[in-house]
């Protein structure tokens, strides 16, 4: 009979033999102080009497550990670990660990929280895996005893330098045994299987038959398919890329999942793929005159005047740096489309007056203008010096463009300038003319006294008080009201 653990180590003595950094426990729990970057010496693992046996634990230096929290993830690690390790357990959960030569970093895999009705009769609930190494991580070694089981090696090989890129084939492993958890009962599993395919075509250098594989493993070891059923799983990468027509993907499974498209995109993240969508949230639309749309990115407020510019990511990347200075990421036009998409399922409509909507706010800017300035008539310096004045000549109020757009830029005020003369129009039957002043030819808008009257409820409406709240906002994530100037 072949005896697969010969040689394996289950003594203190015999780790260190082996070159083994190893530390006594209690339990889990390490007994040295600073045992991270401590040698233990064999009084170490002396014991007085009626002391239990300390536990053996060995020390991820020069090591890197696979502890398996969910059984899911044994259907898979035979499928995706290229390097023969050596393995251990207890009885009650045998192969839990699988143990390579290197380092590399720690992680812990866990579904998000959008998740937990599916996890949450595992014993370690959320949990799928966490890979340990370096000095500062222990794992509980064979020749000791946890919960009243051994610990002990189901197969010993050593430890095998791993071949292969590690990280991307335990991201492989997670990410096959969370859609395993996830697999959808009958009726939605063509659909489920294709939009995998679908994401792992659209955001990573998979080949078609790479995704075939992956697809078909996890048909076949998410044990809730017939034979037949597998089988028809097993070409899902070619379909994708192949056809031309559909293409499903984040925005499907989250349908399918009844969750949000950044907690299926978080999955995704093991593999490689960036979670770009979770960055954009929060979709709101007023219904003003004109209908304008507010989304965030990483908490900032983006506003789109315009609703074309929901269709336009190069537009959008412009906005987000402009209104975050952060770098925005870059995304086909068939993942804004899905992310765009999603927005849209959950996007919050909001009835407003004109008094509350943005260009309500600019109109708000407009009428306190003149009232908290008390110029003479006609004073040409003033409005040379981007100032607004009130001309008995043309019965009117009358300013430059550029002395307006000076003020809503104080404020922190954005604006399309198309957009900003059209409201002018349309709101203060203003009109830009061309006047002469002391021998001055300038080129201005005219607003005449009733209609500039007629809007003053602009003054101390909602439009004033949604301003000062954003106003308060920034200055206590920032520590100043408006935006510091730019040094010369």
């Amino acid at each position: 009979m072949t005896n697969f653990t010969d040689g394996a180590p289950t003594t203190p003595s015999e780790y260190l033999d082996l070159g083994c950094d190893i530390t006594p426990c209690i339990g889990k729990r390490p007994i040295l102080a600073n045992w991270q970057n401590n040698k233990t010496k064999d009084i170490d693992w002396t014991r007085k009497r009626n002391e239990p046996k300390p536990n053996i634990g060995l020390k991820m230096t020069g090591l890197r550990d696979i502890d398996c929290d969910n059984h899911f993830v044994k259907r898979f690690a035979g499928k995706y670990l290229l390097t023969p390790a050596s393995t251990y357990g207890r009885k009650s959960n045998p192969n839990s660990h699988y143990i390579f030569s290197g380092e590399t970093d720690y992680k812990i895999y866990t579904m998000p929280k959008d998740f937990d009705d599916y996890c949450k009769s595992f014993p370690h609930g959320n949990t799928l895996l966490e890979v340990r190494s370096g000095n500062t991580k222990q794992s509980i070694a064979p020749g000791s005893v946890i919960d009243g089981e051994d610990v002990a090696w189901q197969h010993w090989v050593g430890f095998q330098k791993y071949v292969g890129n590690f990280k991307k084939d335990v991201g492989k492993i997670a990410l096959s045994t969370a859609l395993a958890i996830l697999y959808p009962a009958k009726g939605s599993r063509d659909d489920y299987c294709y939009a995998i395919a679908g994401v792992l075509k659209n955001h990573t250098e998979w080949t078609a038959n790479e995704i075939d594989i992956f697809v078909y493993n996890l048909a076949v070891f998410a044990g809730k398919e017939d034979r037949i059923s597998q089988d028809e799983r097993i070409s899902m990468g070619t379909k994708a890329y192949n056809d031309k027509t559909r293409n499903l993907g984040l925005p499907k499974l989250a349908e399918i999942l009844k969750c949000s498209v950044s907690a299926c995109a978080k999955l995704f993240e093991w593999v490689g793929i960036k979670d770009s969508a979770s960055q954009f949230t929060d979709l709101r639309v007023y219904h003003t005159d004109p209908k304008y749309w507010v989304f965030k990115f990483n908490g900032h407020d983006i506003t789109l005047m315009d609703t074309s510019l929901l269709l336009s990511y190069t537009k959008i990347k412009i906005l987000i740096l402009e209104n975050t200075l952060q770098e925005p990421p870059e995304l086909k036009p068939a993942e804004w489309k899905s992310i765009r998409m999603d927005l849209l399922r959950n996007v919050k409509q909001i009835d407003a007056t004109q008094e509350s909507s943005y260009y309500g706010m600019i109109g708000a800017r407009l009428t306190e203008w003149p009232q908290r300035h008390d110029h003479d008539d006609d004073d040409v310096h003033v409005l040379a010096n981007n100032g607004i004045i009130k001309s008995k000549k043309y019965n009117a109020y009358i300013f430059k463009l550029e002395g307006l757009i000076a003020q809503l830029k104080r404020h922190q005020m954005t604006y399309e300038i198309r957009k900003l003369t059209q409201y002018l129009r349309s709101q203060f039957d203003a009109e830009p003319i061309k006047i002469t002043l002391d021998r001055k030819e300038f080129r201005v808008w005219k607003i005449s006294y009733e209609a500039m009257e007629d809007n003053t409820n602009y003054r101390s409406d909602i439009a004033v008080k949604l301003n000062e709240e954003r106003l308060d906002k920034h200055e206590k994530q920032h520590g100043h009201r408006f935006k510091e100037p730019e040094p010369y």
